[in-house]
This record gives C-alpha cells, structure tokens and sequence, in this order.
C-alpha cells in the first residue's frame, strides 16, 4: 500500500513532501479521524482528512489560499482534492 504523506503529495502538489509530514505530525491532515505518522500504510476505505493553507507565489498572492478536503482510499491512486475553499 502506499504511505500517507506520499499520497497527500500527490493530491497537495503545491506543498512539498517534508511540509505535508510535518502537518501530519502536527494532526492536521488525519486518517480516519484520528492522528498517524507520515508514514502510515493507506488500505482501501481508510478516509484521509485535511485543511491547511499556502501562498501562490505564481500569482504573487497577498491572502493565502485554504485548501480543505477529504479522500476515501480506493485502491492505490488517490483522486484529486474534493473542495477548495479559495
């Protein structure tokens, strides 16, 4: 199975690989409503949750823009993000 912050790449492609860990660490994003460590094995079914925010720098953004969202494992490639917020 492929590891949480791996698929959260995937999904978060705006955050590099080590932030997307340390908002897991920090309990930001959660699997199945509760706090796991980066490394965490996904199965099918397993529901990864997540909120944070950034700032384009593309587009030289003065607000950030929050992303929020949430993705149901099912099968080894995670769909694109469900809601952004702005």
């Amino acid at each position: 199975g492929d590891r949480i912050d791996s698929c959260l790449a995937d999904v978060c492609q705006e955050l590099s690989r080590s932030k997307i860990q340390k908002l897991i660490k920090n309990g930001v994003c959660v699997l199945n409503s509760a706090s796991v460590k980066p490394s965490q094995i996904l199965k099918v079914g397993d529901v990864i949750e997540y909120t944070y925010s950034y700032y384009n720098t593309y587009f030289q953004e003065t607000e950030p823009s929050i992303v929020s969202g949430s993705q149901v494992v099912d099968g080894p490639y995670v769909p694109e993000p469900v809601k952004r917020l702005n």
